[in-house]
Parts: structure tokens; C-alpha cells; sequence
């Protein structure tokens, strides 16, 4: 059964950041006992891996290098924002790392990170965290199942997981 987008389907995957000097960073792994799952074509997973398996079958393995404008985007220091420390919350003790959701600029839900606490005010940094990163997927494609009308309609999986 070839993947497309009325399928489920069952991945395992390992996820690096490539490095400048092109050393490798594990950040992410599903294996065979701990899939991910997902409707094809719901945006589950990046268009840019979609791409690469759209069409193949249970079995498929590949290595699939992402560049940041296809993966979570290039840093745009525009989303790097001080803050006065009294526009935030009362009672809560601001840290480096913490993270937030907040409106942005657009009205849609943005998350931010604190990349700093100075003096009375704080930086807040809505880029997202790999943003640009280059990835790079390890797959392989466990399983490929026809999705249900409920799946399609919601664009996600049900059921119990059928290995």
C-alpha cells in the first residue's frame, strides 16, 4: 500500500541538528516500539518529509536533510523582544529558559522563550527553538494503513496502535 493522503501511517524516526562543522545532534527518537503515527497530508510532520515518503511503501528508509527555510524557518530578530519585568504576570519568579504563550503580532497564539532578565526587564524570543537549525530525519516506515473517515475528518489517529 503506497503512502498518500487518506493513509495512516506508522514511522520510526531519528531526528539530529546538523552542526556547522557538520557533527551530528541526536534531539529526537521514536524506534519500532514507540512510533509515531499520523494522518498523511494533516501536518503532522514536515512537508518537507512528507515530500520524500508520498508514494512509498511499508519497509521505506531514507535520510532526509531539511535546510531551516523548510524546516522551522531562518531566525528573525524582529521576534526578539524586550519587556518590562511589570508587563508580565504578578507573582510569578522569571527565569532564563522559561517558556511562554502570549498573542503575536498577527493575533494568533504565539509561544516565547526567556532568553534574558535584566534589570526590570526580560527578553523574550518567539523564535522557534530550531529555527535556523539544519535537520537532519533518519525513517523508516513501519506501517500503512487506510485512514478512517473520523481520521480523515479530524486529522488524527484513533484506535489502538496496530504495529
Amino acid at each position: 500500500m503506497r503512502i498518500d493522503s487518506k493513509k495512516v501511517i506508522t514511522m520510526a524516526y531519528s531526528l539530529s541538528v546538523i552542526h556547522p562543522d557538520g557533527v551530528l545532534e541526536l534531539i529526537d527518537k521514536r524506534d519500532q516500539n514507540n512510533p509515531i503515527e499520523f494522518v498523511f497530508g494533516h501536518g503532522a510532520i514536515l512537508p518537507s518529509v512528507e515530500k520524500e515518503i508520498k508514494g512509498k511503501e511499508k519497509g521505506f528508509c531514507a535520510e532526509i536533510k531539511v535546510p531551516p527555510q523548510e524546516a522551522f524557518g531562518v531566525r528573525n530578530e524582529k521576534l526578539v523582544l524586550t519587556y518590562p519585568l511589570s508587563k508580565l504576570p504578578k507573582g510569578i519568579n522569571i527565569q532564563v529558559g522559561m517558556k511562554f504563550q502570549t498573542q503575536g503580532p498577527d493575533g494568533e497564539p504565539m509561544g516565547v522563550i526567556v532568553r534574558e532578565v535584566k534589570e526590570g526587564e526580560v527578553v523574550l524570543d518567539g523564535n522557534h527553538p530550531l529555527a535556523d537549525a539544519y535537520l537532519q530525519f533518519e525513517v523508516t516506515v513501519l506501517k500503512v494503513r487506510e485512514a478512517t473517515e473520523t481520521e480523515l475528518k479530524s486529522g488524527q489517529v484513533h484506535g489502538p496502535r496496530l504495529h
